[in-house]
C-alpha cells in the first residue's frame, strides 16, 4: 500500500473493502445455498445456517422443466451479446471523445492557477501552430 496514508486510515480503508464486499457477495451466496435447502427450510425465520444439503430442488428442475438448459443457453447469449455491444459502444464512444479535436481542448489548463490571463485576453495576438515530433508526426500547439 501506499506510505502516504497512516495505519489507522489503511484499517479504516481495509474495514472499508470488507465491509462493500460482504454487502455485495452475501446476498448471492444467501441465494446459491438456498437452493440446497428444502422447501420448508428456504422460508423459515430466522434462517438457519447450517443445514442438511440436498439437490431436490435441482433434480425436479430438470424433470419438470426440460427446456431449462435451452432457455439458460438463450439468456447466457443475450447476455454476452448486451456486454459486447455495450463494450464496443463505449470503446468507440471514447475513441471519438479522445481521437477528435474537441472545441474545449483550447482551454488552458492549469494555467488560471498560475496567474494567466484569460483566453479571450489573448486570442488577438495567438494563432495555432505546427511543430514535428522526431517520429515525423505534427502537434498542433495552440496558447
Amino acid at each position: 500500500m501506499n506510505d502516504a496514508f497512516s495505519p489507522l486510515e489503511r484499517l479504516a480503508r481495509g474495514l472499508l473493502l470488507v465491509f462493500i464486499l460482504i454487502w455485495s457477495v452475501a446476498p448471492i451466496l444467501f441465494i446459491v445455498s438456498s437452493s440446497f435447502k428444502r422447501q420448508v427450510d428456504i422460508f423459515v425465520y430466522p434462517p438457519r445456517v447450517v443445514f442438511a444439503p440436498t439437490f431436490d430442488n435441482y433434480i425436479k428442475l430438470v424433470s419438470q422443466w426440460q427446456d431449462f438448459f435451452t432457455s439458460m443457453g438463450n439468456s447466457l447469449i443475450v447476455a454476452i451479446g448486451a456486454t459486447v455491444l455495450a463494450g464496443l459502444v463505449s470503446f468507440f464512444g471514447g475513441l471519438c471523445l479522445f481521437a477528435l479535436p474537441q472545441p474545449l481542448h483550447r482551454v488552458e489548463r492549469g494555467l488560471h492557477d498560475r496567474g494567466a490571463r484569460p483566453a479571450a485576453d489573448r486570442s488577438s495576438r495567438c494563432r495555432c501552430s505546427r511543430s514535428r515530433t522526431g517520429s515525423g508526426s505534427a502537434i498542433r500547439i495552440c496558447c
